[in-house]
């Protein structure tokens, strides 16, 4: 994350090959955060956490 703007790096992210779209979105650190979730984590979706 670039600190200046906000926002997710670009020349970061081709440098250690992360893809920008598999990022969560930025959001401040006092927003209300479940209207930016974009997915659930349950522990019987990954079945070695079980």
């Amino acid at each position: 994350m670039n600190i200046h703007t906000g926002q997710w790096d670009e020349k970061l992210s081709e440098i250690f090959g992360v893809d920008l779209n598999s990022l969560p979105q930025i959001v401040d650190s006092n927003a209300s955060l479940w209207r930016y979730r974009s997915f659930r984590f349950t522990p019987s979706s990954h079945s070695n956490l079980e």
